[in-house]
């Protein structure tokens, strides 16, 4: 008579027992797998660490082009200020001059004004008008 504690086809292998080849080999490529896996994922997170640094870094590349562009032009608005300054005749008139807006008249303490007086049409309007028309050469 067989007993219940008999090996059958169910049974576990025990520890002592030999894996058989194949499985010895899956288990290996499944481990250096899982290595592979975990390191990946290690880069990964130092790669997070490190990604506000590489977005400053290539912000800082890309803004200093600018940076210098900008200091260019500031150092010419200087020269050409100084020029400027040296040709003006010297005084009241020449810095009244120099710090006057564009379609204010000299003199003048007055803002321009906003509205022709002769149509009520904004001064900007006409003259841009007035631009457009001599562009495409229909008069004045």
């Amino acid at each position: 008579m067989a007993s219940f504690l008999s090996c059958g086809p169910l049974e576990q292998p025990s520890p002592t027992d030999q894996p058989a080849p194949e499985a010895a080999a899956a288990l290996a490529a499944a481990r250096q797998e899982l290595e592979q896996g975990l390191a990946q994922l290690a880069e990964l997170d130092q790669l997070i660490v490190d990604l506000p640094g590489i977005f400053e870094r290539k912000f800082a590349q890309r803004l200093q082009p600018l940076l210098e562009r900008q200091r260019l032009l500031s150092d010419d608005n200087h020269a050409l200020r100084e020029r400027l300054q040296l040709a003006l005749p010297q005084g009241r008139e020449g810095q009244a001059l120099l710090n006057q807006r564009p379609g204010v008249p000299a003199g003048s303490d007055q803002a321009p004004a906003s509205q022709n007086p002769a149509n009520g049409q904004p001064v900007w309007r006409r003259r841009l008008h007035q631009a457009t028309r001599r562009l495409l050469r229909l008069g004045p």
